[in-house]
């Protein structure tokens, strides 16, 4: 793959932009952009839309020129298609080793026919017992592609991330564990259990894809009684495995006409509050038609990263 080193001089010696971020969320059929300005503690919507996949790398380019966002943060969240997220045991080896040895085991579980790259997240609390690692592992060529199509649109690019944890930023950094219910159009659920801004448990769960479609009387005849299930289990084994206290809320965005039925439902059998997530808590959007939950995750990642980062070298000096 070919970049120009005129293109590449340009943006690499272009003033950076503190004040702006933009999350990208790539999906097999299209790709949403998302600007955020930041102001004191407050987010502010500059932008949201969304092209077709086959065309993002045009479009991204003619939107940041559009929208003068030229030299700003850009972060990337690829949708499940891409990607295959592992849990495999951690290598007894020194730390700046790990990621190489994780390449021979990784390369027998995955069946990428392409050369891959891959990159690791630790548990937050080791699992009793073991000592596990999440590995995420994608083709090389659509790292090479993305890192083409920001240096074209003259954006920095600082990530490449998964919406597992773009989800994750959606959340403000406490000490209180979540579970969270996000779904994109069309998409599998994904539960996540967040504290502290850290991913402890993630699950994707199939057979939810078509909530839009039911009624609200469907949805109190047991259509959700397997979801239930498995929000009941993930907060039992964020328990009893990684002896954590209960979990005490559940926050859903999920891809329904009625999410109100869903959290009533839910709330009869879950021993939590439950409801949904107000993006107008999260960030200030005019328009208030924010429609992507990938990448506003990831126009938030630095944000948020700060904050963790804080939180611990607080803790540290206590």
């Amino acid at each position: 793959m070919y970049i120009g080193w005129t293109k590449y001089l340009k943006l690499r010696f272009q003033p950076k932009r503190s004040d702006v971020t933009i999350g990208v969320a790539l999906s097999p059929d299209t790709a949403t952009f998302t600007a955020l300005r930041r102001k004191a503690d407050e987010f502010y919507v500059i932008s949201e839309v969304s092209v077709l996949y086959s065309q993002w790398k045009a479009q991204l380019s003619q939107w940041v020129t559009k929208r003068k966002l030229t030299g700003a943060t850009c972060h990337v969240a690829l949708s499940q298609n891409w990607y295959q997220l592992l849990q495999i045991e951690r290598p007894n080896v020194q730390e700046d080793e790990v990621a190489d040895s994780l390449v021979w085991p990784v390369k027998e579980l995955i069946n990428f026919e392409s050369p891959i790259v891959l990159d690791y997240f630790d548990l937050p609390v080791p699992l009793a017992g073991s000592k596990k690692v999440n590995v995420v592992a994608m083709p090389e060529n659509t790292v090479e592609d993305i890192v083409a199509g920001c240096i074209e649109a003259g954006v920095r690019l600082d990530s490449i991330s998964i919406e597992e944890l773009a989800h994750c930023s959606l959340l403000p950094v406490t000490d209180e564990a979540v579970v969270t219910l996000t779904q994109e159009a069309g998409e599998e659920i994904i539960l996540n259990i967040v504290k502290d801004g850290h991913l402890y448990i993630s699950r994707r769960l199939k057979g939810f894809e078509n909530l839009a479609a039911f009624s609200a009387e469907e949805l109190r005849m047991g259509v959700l009684d397997g979801l239930c299930i498995q929000i009941q289990r993930s907060m039992d084994f964020f328990e009893s495995q990684l002896r954590q206290p209960p979990v005490r809320k559940v926050v859903l965005h999920i891809n329904a006409a009625q999410p109100e039925i869903i959290v009533e439902q839910i709330s009869q059998v879950v021993s939590a509050s439950v409801m949904v997530m107000d993006l107008n808590a999260v960030v200030n959007d005019p328009s208030d038609s924010l429609t992507n939950l990938s990448s506003l995750g990831m126009a938030l990642l630095p944000f948020r990263a700060k904050q963790v980062e804080a939180k611990q070298e607080t803790a540290d000096e206590k």
